[in-house]
């Protein structure tokens, strides 16, 4: 199994494992020798082992958490995702675990956090209003004409200082954070009120303290101003709690980050989404070539997945599920698709119950899926290729079996007419199974990546006449005519022994479907820089439904020839493979009752 995930992965079979990757025995301690035929609790703790049996028996494939269990006792919380392949009745579940211990601790620290703030809310609303903040007047000068007793809790001054001393509290803001207090000054609207602000003090005690400011023009009756009345705040607590949310959330996406996981955050009020580095890196783009739109994502979702991803969205919004989760494609910047488990949960409401913020991740999943389809190939090549060895290139040997039994045992009293026959049909079982047993065994080398490809110069009339001399002795025995007819000199820079079996297969399959005294016809002809070799038969050919599965292996089935030939359908798979690992295409055009022409073109050689 391929090592380059940052998930723990298992395969398992009715709950025993039977392989992981390199991620899981790094994480759980176990080598693969030593992780298969354990079953799959092994690697839960035992008290999560129930909830882990019932989602795999009910086929449960929503990520839920559990705690998970090493090799060496110790423990730590994970996340599981399984999804279960059904192949012939055997199922195969798959099950990715993750380490969330980052995660909780930051879930953890947001409801600390949350507590704080509501702790300081109240705080605010009962006591700060009259113990920390201080209220003041100046008049049209400047002057402090009045300053509240709490003043001295939040700077260490008493009120006649700042009295008495009209630059105090110029004196006592922080130096990076003069220019605000300044340009504030001189910020007044035509309502004679200024924007709030923030700012730093140092008191005299020497500590830092955040300070939020407010202040209006105080004007008479008559139009004059009288002076101006402000109100100073001691928000050094909750610059604290924000500070260390900030931090907290800066540890969560850094956790995320290093997860290879993408990161949203998803603002209702405004429709804007902030996509993380990683979220757009994961798509080929660069940070600044994504904007915070929603439409951002919602444009590069497959067209096939969005209805399904929006109403999971909205299942979650309306309360029916306890967090989004979805697996859609979506689309990269050079145009290919990624597959993509995308999560997410409401984190914000307001006081009528309406999302207001929504965060999640995006995590790429293509490897899985990579990894589920070729074990699906994997699957039904086992499949096809016990079916042959079992019952497809067994039959042809009991055929050789029996008749050379009999002639054996008959072999002084059998007539001679007879004993021909006999050693016919020997002939022909031998060479329709060497046949089989040709396509088998190049066959297997394809799946396993063993097949070397050799491409040469070849005539491809040269080629086309040697498969044509090897295959005249089948055609005999039904009274067949093979003909050829070559339009001119071709020639084709491809795989000799590739082109042979092509063409051998495609020959024999002519053979099998044509009656007695029939007829196969050969051509090719130059189409731009390529070359169309037909071979045409007048046999029994076929309906378009059996012709739309000919090169299909999950769907394609042999079937008996016209004179009872049986073959096992790989042939033409072979074919199919071999044709396009040249670049070219094959197909085929039949009608049931009037023959059918096989079809498929290579590339000619330009350089000659």
């Amino acid at each position: 199994m391929s090592d380059a995930s940052f998930e723990s992965i298992f395969i398992s079979e009715k709950g025993i494992c039977i392989d992981q990757n390199r991620k899981a025995e790094l994480q759980f301690g176990y080598t693969l020798s030593e992780a298969i035929g354990k079953p799959g609790t092994d690697w839960i703790l035992p008290a999560d082992r129930e909830l882990v049996i019932n989602n795999m028996l009910s086929g449960y494939e929503k990520p839920y958490r559990v705690n998970a269990l090493t090799k060496t006792g110790t423990t730590f919380p994970c996340e599981i995702q399984a999804s279960t392949i059904n192949y012939k009745g055997k199922e195969v579940r798959i099950t990715a675990l993750r380490d969330i211990t980052e995660k909780k601790k930051y879930e953890q620290q947001i409801i600390k956090a949350k507590e704080k703030a509501e702790e300081s809310e109240v705080k605010h609303r009962t006591v700060a209003d009259y113990t920390y903040a201080w209220e003041y007047w100046t008049d049209t000068n400047g002057n402090f004409v009045y300053i509240s007793p709490s003043c001295e809790r939040i700077t260490g001054y008493k009120p006649d200082d700042f009295l008495n001393n009209k630059e105090l509290m110029q004196e006592i803001i922080h130096p990076d954070d003069v220019n605000i207090f300044q340009k504030h000054k001189h910020s007044i609207d035509k309502n004679g009120e200024r924007s709030p602000i923030e700012f730093r003090i140092i008191t005299k005690q020497k500590k830092i303290h955040w300070i939020g400011h407010v202040c209006l023009n105080v004007i008479a009756t008559n139009g004059n101003l009288l002076g101006v009345r402000g109100s100073n705040r001691d928000i050094t607590a909750r610059k604290k709690i924000e500070e260390a949310l900030k931090e907290s959330e800066d540890r969560w996406k850094f956790a995320v980050e290093g997860a290879q996981d993408g990161l949203w955050d998803w603002n209702f009020k405004t429709n804007e989404v902030f996509f993380s580095k990683q979220w757009k890196a994961m798509l080929g783009f660069e940070a600044h070539e994504i904007s915070n739109q929603l439409e951002e994502w919602t444009k590069r979702i497959h067209p096939n997945d969005l209805k399904k991803c929006f109403a999971d969205v909205q299942l979650h919004l309306d309360g029916k599920t306890s967090f989004y989760s979805n697996t859609h494609r979506i689309i990269c910047k050079d145009g290919s698709s990624k597959w993509i488990l995308d999560r997410g949960k409401v984190t914000k409401y307001d006081k009528k119950g309406k999302a207001l913020r929504m965060i999640g991740t995006h995590t790429d999943l293509t490897e899985r899926k990579v990894m589920e389809n070729q074990l699906r190939e994997l699957n039904t090549t086992k499949d096809k290729l016990f079916s042959i060895i079992a019952h497809d290139l067994r039959s042809p040997f009991n055929s050789i079996l029996g008749f050379s039994q009999l002639l054996l045992e008959k072999a002084n009293s059998l007539e001679v007419t007879k004993s021909k026959m006999y050693l016919k049909i020997i002939n022909s079982s031998a060479k329709n199974t060497l046949v089989l047993l040709d396509n088998l065994l190049n066959w297997a080398k394809t799946q396993t990546g063993q097949i070397n490809f050799k491409p040469e110069k070849i005539i491809v009339s040269s080629i086309i006449n040697e498969t044509i001399e090897t295959s005249n002795a089948t055609a005999k025995i039904k009274n067949i005519v093979l003909n050829y007819f070559q339009s001119e000199e071709i020639v084709v820079f491809a795989d000799r022994n590739m082109i042979q079996t092509i063409l051998r297969n495609l020959i024999s399959n002519a053979i099998k479907f044509t009656n007695s005294n029939g007829k196969i016809t050969m051509y090719s002809m130059k189409i731009d820089n390529f070359i169309e070799i037909v071979v045409s038969d007048n046999g029994v050919g076929m309906n378009e439904e059996t012709s739309t599965k000919l090169f299909s292996l999950e769907t394609n089935e042999s079937t008996i020839g016209t004179a009872n030939e049986k073959g096992t359908g790989l042939g033409l798979i072979l074919c199919k493979e071999f044709v396009e690992k040249h670049g070219g295409k094959i197909w085929v055009e039949s009608e049931l009752g009037k023959g059918s022409a096989f079809k498929f073109t290579l590339p000619v050689d330009t350089s000659c």
